[in-house]
């Protein structure tokens, strides 16, 4: 009976930390860099990726914007903390930019192998 919940025990933690978010790791303070560094530090790994916009989210036509938005790339090329800096028209686009920022994925690149996490901000563009 003791083995049996053990196992079960050993089995719901396993799967319970497969289905978690992961945990930022830091090897050490994050840099604050401008975007214009970024490839020093780290390399987008998927260089494109979609993105469905339901008919609820369609934005009108001809409708353009942006979002900037300063996140953490932590030393595992995770993504962290986003927040909206500044985006145009004000808080139309905040929701496609944070979606289109999920799907983002890092890579350190050959300059950086200590794997030095970085705050940056970023804008995303769209147009229609």
């Amino acid at each position: 009976m003791t083995l049996r919940f053990i196992l079960a025990g050993a089995v719901f933690s396993l799967l319970s930390a497969c289905s978690s978010s992961p945990d930022i790791l830091l090897n050490q303070n994050p840099k604050v860099i401008d975007v214009s560094e970024l490839t020093q530090y780290w390399i987008q790994d998927n260089d494109y990726f979609r993105m469905n916009i339901g008919p609820k989210r369609m934005p009108p036509k001809d409708t353009e914007g942006f979002v900037e938005i300063r996140y953490l790339i932590d030393s595992n090329g995770n993504v962290f903390n986003p927040e909206i800096v500044k985006s145009e028209p004000e808080g139309f686009w905040d929701y496609s930019g944070m979606k289109a920022l999920s799907k983002i994925q890092y890579k350190k690149a050959d300059t950086n192998p200590l794997a030095v996490p970085v705050y940056v901000t970023t804008r995303i563009e769209f147009k229609f």
